[in-house]
């Protein structure tokens, strides 16, 4: 199909995702206006295919969120072509680490692996089917290295995260080169990276252990991805974390000080790369990269609404669920407005934040 045709129909779909203006009016709406407003544009779909009657039950928009992804991915596929589908697939392999990953911690945590993929599963290249038939970590482990060739320590839940981290890594020669899109990739990577390192540190995980859960490639050094890993302080990671392409949303951590900062950090980190992956696709926009922007930007989107019907939930108000939605304003602009929220990065926790 030709690409014109493709980027002409994304720039229409990303037209069409919401803006700041309807996340605030979304945070002073009541559950059943918020309803009412996405039964009426985009989602009814979703709601109609789930057969949805209202978002009474929290973990309901977990279920239309899922939906959403995978219809909007499978219309990208009908829509797309040449640069345009090499992109997605490229995108949606690197969901299976994720399907693979809430099978595996279904199964570990003795839940139900079909429930679990049903309900936050992402669009990827595998069905899962099979390996949601695993009645053990260890069949799991047999399952991934008889069909996928995974290698390394399989003989813990740990060990297997490990080992299906970059199983679908770009490779690392082409035939043809994509500056543009190998840029944007480079970006995720080192979005991704830095918030697992964030998330490691305050679970305590630091060193080679940390170090091994990060992403191969990125444009951020191994020494400096290393020194952040180190079993320091919190103010020596984040200084280690200065010498990246995020050190403007760094330095605002730095300065904060509270229990908020890498709540708040993340969500920067998370909007610094959505303005850089635009900034591209503005410059090209024909190319590819326009897909990605839609991509990313729709994850936004899913974040935001998940953060507000489940803060609503818990009787949250609009001031706080629009001090943590991720907005177009700069990560420090965002922040300053932010530094008396102080102790919320526990709710944030609990609401689920970013899927």
């Amino acid at each position: 199909m030709n690409e014109s045709y493709a980027a002409a129909r994304i720039h229409a779909m990303l037209s069409r995702n919401m803006t700041d203006a309807q996340y605030n009016a979304l945070a002073n709406m009541s559950i059943p206006e918020i309803f009412s407003m996405l039964q009426s544009g985009d989602y009814r779909e979703d709601i109609n295919a789930l057969s949805l009657r209202d978002l009474d039950d929290p973990e309901v928009v977990d279920r239309m969120l899922v939906h959403n992804s995978r219809r909007l991915i499978g219309k990208i596929r009908h829509i797309a072509g040449g640069e345009f589908t090499e992109a997605l697939e490229r995108y949606a392999k690197n969901n299976d680490e994720w399907n693979l990953r809430v099978v595996l911690e279904a199964i570990a945590s003795g839940n139900d692996p079909h429930a679990a993929i049903t309900q936050y599963g992402k669009q990827g290249t595998l069905d899962t089917a099979g390996y949601e038939r695993a009645r053990t970590v260890a069949e799991f482990a047999r399952m991934i290295t008889e069909r996928l060739h995974v290698t390394g320590d399989l003989s813990t839940t740990h060990g297997i995260a490990i080992a299906l981290r970059g199983l679908h890594a770009a490779p690392e020669s082409r035939a043809r080169k994509d500056r543009v899109m190998d840029r944007t990739y480079d970006l995720l990577i080192d979005c991704d990276n830095i918030i697992t390192i964030i998330l490691l540190k305050r679970d305590g995980v630091h060193g080679a252990r940390a170090l091994e859960r990060l992403h191969r490639g990125g444009t951020i050094r191994q020494s400096t991805l290393r020194d952040a890993c180190e079993p320091k302080s919190v103010i020596d990671t984040l200084r280690a974390l200065e010498r990246t392409p995020f050190r403007a949303a760094v330095t605002t951590a730095l300065r904060r000080g509270d229990d908020d900062r890498f709540v708040m950090l993340e969500y920067d980190i998370r909007m610094i790369t959505l303005r850089m992956i635009k900034r591209m696709a503005g410059i090209a926009p024909l190319h590819a990269a326009v897909l990605m922007h839609y991509l990313v930007d729709k994850e936004r989107e899913h974040h935001n609404l998940r953060l507000i019907i489940k803060a609503k939930h818990l009787g949250l108000d609009a001031t706080f669920i629009q001090s943590h939605m991720m907005l177009s304003a700069t990560p420090i602009e965002k922040s300053d407005a932010t530094k008396n929220s102080t102790g919320s990065g526990a709710i944030v926790a609990s609401i689920g934040g970013a899927a």
